[in-house]
């Protein structure tokens, strides 16, 4: 028997999965049960083979470069990309540049700039410290 509201794309309860259609072979069946070798999320669901049997579909399955460690790419599940490079912040290697270039390294005017910074910060204590001896 068909959960009649089965295909509105609301997971209800009876419900594994309901992703706003009855066919069958998507992932979600038309009796609304996740099919053999699928995984689904949301809910309205989102259906996909599952390879590796973790429950997450494989588009929506990265791993992270750590052992055990999964999460969702952006759109799939529950991610959230701040910098809104296509990576979760939960994996992202480069928060606020691109993943998909190498990570930024400061150039030789910036590292001079830092440099610079630290001295001023440096000689602007020593002088604090030298007058505040004197007045003492």
């Amino acid at each position: 028997c068909m959960n009649p509201s089965c295909g509105d794309g609301v997971v209800d309860s009876g419900e594994e999965c309901d992703d706003a259609n009855t066919d069958d072979g998507d992932g979600c069946s038309a009796a609304c049960v996740v099919e053999n070798g699928f995984a689904c999320v949301g809910a309205l669901s989102f259906c996909g083979p599952d390879c590796n049997a973790n429950g997450i579909p494989d588009e929506c399955d990265l791993d992270c470069g750590t052992t055990g460690t999964l999460c969702d790419v952006v759109g799939c599940g529950q991610a959230s990309d701040g910098d809104g490079d296509g990576v979760p912040d939960e994996c992202d290697q480069c928060p606020g540049f691109d993943d998909a270039a190498p990570c930024p390294i400061p150039t030789v005017s910036e590292w001079g700039l830092i440099v610079m910074a630290l001295l001023l910060l440096t000689a602007g204590t020593l002088v604090y410290t030298r007058r505040r001896a004197i007045h003492a």
